[in-house]
């Protein structure tokens, strides 16, 4: 019989002794005891974008995504209604473009700047664009058999 103690164990025991959570704890509850208030949802534009939340805008190309997603970031920049949605608070925004390159994301900015009377010192601090390009990599990708996700393509 071995006495030697698993690494693996004593530093498991020492988790459960520390009273910390073990990485496989769901931090399951009992919904017959939930009678603590619920905090209302924090939303920063419409019911379109709402922190701790992942928002996402589907459809077929050139339909106007980036657009729309353009204009609302700077909503949330300036804090101004420019999309009919309400902006419950102004914020920082980070737009970033996994399609178009810098000075293509640079452009629809600019245009909707333009569009809008929005002046870069209206969005100094407030919007921040990125345009990684192929360093970020690609989610889906087209072949002749249809759309296919970049990882399953790998496999």
């Amino acid at each position: 019989m071995n006495d030697e103690i698993n690494p693996e164990i004593l530093k498991l025991s020492e988790v459960l002794a520390a009273g910390k959570e073990t990485p496989t704890d769901l931090g399951e509850w009992d919904a017959g005891d939930d009678n603590d208030p619920i905090p209302p949802r924090h939303w920063l534009l419409g019911n379109i974008f709402c922190r701790r939340s992942v928002s996402s805008l589907l459809a077929d190309g050139g339909t106007g995504k980036t657009a729309l997603r353009v204009a609302q970031a700077l909503s949330l920049a300036t804090g101004r209604n420019l999309t009919g949605a309400y902006v419950f608070q102004r914020c920082r925004v980070l737009l970033i473009s996994l399609e178009d390159d810098k000075d293509e994301l640079r452009r629809r900015v600019k245009a909707a700047q333009m569009h809008h009377g929005i002046s870069d010192s209206d969005l100094k601090g407030w919007l921040f664009l990125a345009a990684p390009g192929g360093k970020a990599g690609k989610l889906m990708f087209l072949t002749r058999g249809g759309p296919r996700s970049a990882v399953s393509a790998t496999r």
